[in-house]
């Protein structure tokens, strides 16, 4: 079907459940014809048009998409919840040929657009706001990634996969594309472990992996996720932002009790999802770990000087290289007629290797401000406030920081933040959240608690 898909996938697993929603079942026979209706949709207007999907969680969307894998039509995906301005300055900066949502195809314009030959996919950085950049995927990217995911994970086309992600992420996308490239079934859910229904279906329906951001498993841990009998759950993911040791502790117990696998993971967007991975059987020992990179990946470290790091436990800046790092990253559509891959992808991440070769992440590089002259961590600080017994959100630019927490923990943040941080008082503000505010993506929005912090700060 595509180098992602291959065909004999789809023929030999015909009539088993390809895709499962609310609505009802999809067969792999069921998904290929859909498939070629949405190919003959697509490529009535211009040769090899750029599509835009609003990208739901449905047999619409996921057929639309494979439709323009399938033919080689570029497909940009969207959050299904992006705003109509969203919709408006995305249309506005890529100017795609074609629209597709709420599964009608609009033709916003048929003229010839340049656009490389090996791009594939179009990916936003910044969740569901529509903002920032897009990362530019080719079929290489997606097939080298997919690929590698598959020879770790123990995907077989008998799984039945539990995915609540939206499939605009890399992540939510990445655990489609291996288990449809495996034969499996994916079941699709908007549910979340605050639904009722979520447990129904997690234990009723014979769910054997199921993957999630920080986020899903701290509700998933809230609700003891750990104590429950779930005999059919052969394993399950973590990625998309660091899980607190406390948690990963709790699931690799969990998993080491009811003899199921605990998969710590890492990646980015720009790797078209998947940079490294800790072995299951070391989670409990090195909860705080990433691991190794994958199968065809190097993962190695930088100092400030770009000089590469060759002893264990020293920090510096992650690189990753593989076949899935991106074409690159695209602005607007002057930027898709041709890419110049770098072969090592800077993560911006901060790391450090141990003896074993297992990396561990403190930090972003970016997430270093300076206030009156002297660099903060705003991740290290957040581990700080950890060790104290505080979960805080910590956002900041140079010469303001916002801590975030509860309404019942105000006056403890106050003080605790005086004692770690040595800056003049009208740098510092704490603001309270009754929950923290999230990206389409699951992951903190820390835009939105520094824009709360500068609203409190500026009127007082």
């Amino acid at each position: 079907m595509s180098v992602v898909f291959p065909e004999d996938v789809f023929a030999c697993n015909s009539e088993k459940a390809a895709l499962i929603t609310d609505e009802g079942i999809c067969s792999y026979a069921e998904l290929q014809r859909h498939i070629a209706e949405w190919q003959e949709k697509l490529s009535s207007t211009v040769e090899r048009p750029l599509v835009a999907l609003a990208m739901c969680g449905n047999v619409d969307s996921v057929s639309c998409y494979l439709a323009c894998l399938k033919s080689g039509f570029p497909v940009v995906l969207f959050h299904p919840g992006l705003s109509a301005a969203g919709q408006q300055a995305l249309i506005s900066r890529l100017t795609p040929n074609l629209l597709v949502a709420d599964n009608s195809l609009t033709v916003k314009h048929q003229r010839c657009m340049p656009l490389a030959g090996e791009l594939a996919l179009l990916l936003t950085t910044s969740g569901s706001t529509g903002g920032g950049k897009f990362v530019a995927l080719s079929r290489e990217n997606l097939a080298a990634n997919t690929a590698s995911i598959c020879s770790y994970l123990p995907v077989t086309s008998e799984d039945k996969t539990l995915l609540p992600m939206p499939l605009s992420y890399s992540y939510g996308l990445s655990v489609l594309n291996t288990h449809l490239a495996k034969g499996a079934t994916v079941r699709l859910t908007s549910l979340t472990p605050m639904d009722r229904a979520f447990w129904t279906l997690l234990k009723d329906e014979a769910v054997t992996s199921l993957s999630g951001v920080p986020s899903f498993y701290e509700m998933l841990l809230r609700l003891r996720f750990d104590r429950q009998l779930l005999p059919e759950l052969a394993y399950f993911t973590q990625a998309g932002g660091k899980l607190k040791e406390a948690g990963v502790k709790t699931l690799a117990e969990f998993a080491d009790k009811y003899n199921k696998l605990c998969f710590i993971m890492y990646g980015q967007t720009e790797a078209t999802a998947r940079m490294a991975y800790l072995d299951p059987h070391t989670v409990l020992r090195k909860p705080s770990a990433a691991g190794k990179a994958i199968p065809g990946g190097k993962l190695s470290l930088c100092d400030e000087h770009g000089r590469l790091i060759s002893e264990p436990g020293v920090t510096g800046e992650l690189l990753y290289e593989g076949k899935n790092v991106m074409l690159g990253y695209v602005s607007d559509h002057t930027d898709l007629a041709a890419f110049s891959p770098s072969a090592v992808l800077h993560t911006g991440d901060l790391a450090f290797f141990d003896e074993d070769g297992d990396y561990t992440i403190t930090g972003r590089l970016k997430r270093i401000i300076k206030l009156a002259g002297e660099r903060v961590n705003l991740d290290g600080l957040e581990a700080l406030f950890a060790e104290q017994g505080l979960e805080v959100k910590v956002a900041g630019e140079d010469n303001f920081l916002v801590t975030a927490c509860r309404e019942s923990e105000m006056s403890e943040a106050e003080s605790r933040l005086k004692s770690l941080v040595s800056a003049p008082p009208a740098y510092l503000t704490v603001r309270a959240f009754s929950d923290w505010p999230l990206l389409g993506n699951g992951k903190t929005d820390y835009q939105a608690i520094l824009k709360a912090g500068r609203d409190k700060h500026d009127n007082g």
